[in-house]
Formats: C-alpha cells, structure tokens, sequence
C-alpha cells in the first residue's frame, strides 16, 4: 500500500491513504456548505476544535478538488499543541 509523508514540527510523519465519503450539508442562516472530518482523520492529524484552515477549491477532470491547509492550531488543555 502507498502511503504519503508528512513534515511535522522536524519529524515525518507517514500517513495511509485515506478516504472517505462525506455529504455536504446547508449551514443554517447562511449560503455556506459544511463538511464533516471524519473522526479518524481528526485523530490521525490532531485536528480538534477550534484549528483554522485555508481551503482553495478547483477543478480537476471535471470534479471539485478541495485542499485544506490548517493555518492555526488551537492548544490544548495544557497550553501547548498536541
């Protein structure tokens, strides 16, 4: 199986090919779509509540391609990232 690298704080990580299938649903009150992390991808990369993304979206072979990058981390409990 292939799997992808990812550089964190000085270590790298390898990550398994993920995926999953989630359903865009309304955000009440706005024209905005909201997605759901699966909660193993939040667990595997430490995405918790709180941490902000970029997101850019575009087109590949007529389909959506949406990339997330986190640009903020919120810390935890003990004041420091996890």
């Amino acid at each position: 199986m292939r799997t992808n690298t990812l550089m964190r704080m000085n270590m790298v990580v390898k990550l398994m090919p993920r995926h999953a299938i989630v359903r865009a649903r309304k955000h009440e009150g706005t024209h905005s779509l909201d997605l759901t992390i699966p909660a193993s991808i939040c667990k595997e990369l430490k995405i918790k509540v709180g941490d902000a993304f970029e997101v850019t979206g575009s087109e590949s072979s007529d389909k959506a391609v949406l990339t997330y990058k986190r640009i903020y981390e919120e810390l935890g409990k003990d004041g420091v990232h996890n």
